[in-house]
């Protein structure tokens, strides 16, 4: 399992321990009184003020969990486009190479003149120089993750976002005034959070089983996203033309399996990495029908 799958596990298990006591709370209510011990001894009563309080809180653990699905996917993205300091900026995908250079050359800040300049300096000496790249992705504010904005800034990244018919379908679907289970998310979570919309008001009319359908939406959706992430990281998406890129033994004939499965005539022009002493050889496909 990868850290990324098991960090997403970890967060999802919060999110369900939450929906867990909101629904043994519920559940309480239906019974009859519900009453939450105290170490006094003496228990408490639990008003629907309070419920409503809980029900609200799920929002926000939710949309904890989209914003730290999305930066731990950019975060691995980063770091398999660094390649621990053996790729320029030269091997880099046009997206990420554009990433490099609007960390590098800090176009998204606003600078002096004088400033600008020395970042543009510093930019130019690197490439000259065939520096290693360390891929820094700018990703803006927080607060404003729902699928439309996951599927934008993936692609600005180079990664396509593919669902499953039944998931795409599930997450455009209206969940609460008139927008999907994730926009839901975002918007009530933002309104939250700026003071637009009381607890009280976020929580009212909702129920436990409406929570976990939620939250089930929410995590097939997100498992879906880590997919095409761990996808674009393994085909060495973050490299120029990767998927005509193959390392092999130098005294290899074999086919790259990419090639073999879609038939593409090629021809092998070995050429050394940058340590000839591992003994390995870079394998530049050419030839006919490339």
């Amino acid at each position: 399992m990868t850290e990324l799958r098991q960090d997403f596990r970890e967060r999802v298990g919060e999110v369900e321990a939450f929906i867990h006591l909101v629904a043994g709370i519920e559940n309480s209510v239906q019974n009859g009184i519900p009453l939450v011990g105290r170490r006094s001894g003496k228990p408490a009563v639990v008003e629907p003020l309070q419920q409503k309080l809980l029900y609200a809180g799920v929002y926000l653990h939710l949309y904890n969990l989209v914003e730290a699905t999305v930066s731990r996917c950019i975060a691995a993205v980063e770091s398999a486009a660094s390649v621990a300091g053996k790729w320029r900026a030269g091997d880099l995908s046009g997206e990420l190479r554009s990433e490099w250079v609007k960390s590098v050359a800090r176009t998204h800040e606003t600078l002096n003149t004088e400033n600008r300049l020395q970042a543009a300096i510093e930019m130019c000496e690197h490439v000259i120089a065939m520096l290693p790249v360390d891929v820094r992705i700018v990703q803006g504010g927080g607060g404003n993750w729902d699928d439309d904005e996951i599927y934008r800034f993936a692609r600005r990244l180079g990664v396509h976002i593919i669902l499953k018919k039944a998931t795409y379908s599930s997450i455009k679907r209206p969940f609460r005034d008139d927008k999907g289970p994730i926009g839901t998310i975002k918007s009530l979570r933002n309104k939250l959070a700026h003071g637009e919309m009381s607890f009280s008001e976020c929580g009212e009319g909702l129920s436990a089983d409406r929570l976990e359908e939620l939250k089930e939406l929410t995590v097939s959706y997100l498992w879906e996203v880590i997919e095409c992430f761990e996808g674009f990281i393994e085909r060495h998406d973050c490299s120029l033309r990767s998927d005509l890129l193959q390392v092999v033994d130098d005294t290899s004939s074999d086919c790259p399996p990419q090639l073999d499965r879609y038939c593409i005539p090629y021809v092998f022009t070995q050429v050394p990495v940058d340590d000839p002493t591992t003994g390995r050889y870079e394998s530049i496909i050419t030839g006919e029908g490339l």
